[in-house]
């Protein structure tokens, strides 16, 4: 979906890391470039617990995913 001309997808997967013990849905939000995203990350990370810490992967330059303090869980990456 676009909210404000911003591209947000639901996620389903779950990552390794996770403590929880039951299904959930991460907003993964894409960026234009890793200035953008980490421009979002540092309004969103008040009391962040990171599940997956930024790095580069083999689909995209800069990716992190994290609950922030509302328990919502979150996936930011570079398009």
């Amino acid at each position: 979906m676009s909210i404000h001309e911003q591209r947000v997808m639901l996620n389903d997967n779950r990552s390794e890391n996770c403590s929880i013990d039951f299904p959930y849905v991460q907003l993964v939000v894409t960026f234009e470039n890793e200035v953008e995203l980490k421009n979002a990350f540092e309004i969103l990370k008040d009391e962040p617990k990171v599940v997956s810490p930024m790095k580069a992967t083999d689909f995209t330059p800069c990716t992190v995913g994290f609950w922030d303090k509302y328990g919502i869980r979150w996936g930011f990456m570079v398009q």
